[in-house]
């Protein structure tokens, strides 16, 4: 009886392992912070932002190529997971985040991405500076001074 039970230990063993190397540890939630840093630090333009429930996609153009990053954060809106996708070559609008590139040049990681009713994502570092990331308002004004504004309003509350 004990030789028929020690196969499905072994294979519940591997899929408790296969479920384990999904989750998110500390050290992969810690490369995924660092990585999204990097892919916005590495951007020739963000071109917008968009939140739903605990996923932030962030449209950004490198080169000829458009790309969607789209990060998930857990309930604490700590960032979990950062993928890319091709998206290809659109007639969106294109830069009106790329103040955030130079900001992310000088950052280590987003430990954070809260998202507010209105749509508008704060990211928070790992130095616990906060830039909030404002998807089009339709206010006919200018979106990088726009963003620049909000960024250090935000700074200013924290």
């Amino acid at each position: 009886m004990l030789i028929a039970i020690l196969p499905l230990v072994a294979m519940s063993s591997d899929v408790f392992t296969t479920a384990a190397m999904d989750m998110p540890t500390p050290s992969k939630q810690r490369t995924a912070q660092v990585q999204l840093a990097d892919v916005l630090a590495n951007a020739d333009s963000i071109d917008s932002v968009q939140a739903k429930d605990s996923t932030v996609t962030f449209t950004i153009t490198r080169g000829d190529r458009r790309i969607d990053v789209v990060a998930t954060t857990a309930a604490s809106h700590e960032v979990t997971l950062v993928v890319e996708r091709e998206r290809g070559f659109d007639d969106g609008g294109m830069g009106g985040l790329t103040w955030l590139v130079d900001t992310m040049r000088e950052t280590i990681a987003v430990t954070r991405l809260d998202v507010d009713e209105d749509g508008a994502v704060t990211l928070t570092t790992d130095q616990g500076m906060r830039y909030m990331a404002i998807p089009g308002r339709g206010s006919g004004g200018d979106a990088d001074v726009e963003a620049r504004w909000a960024a250090e309003w935000n700074d200013d509350e924290g």
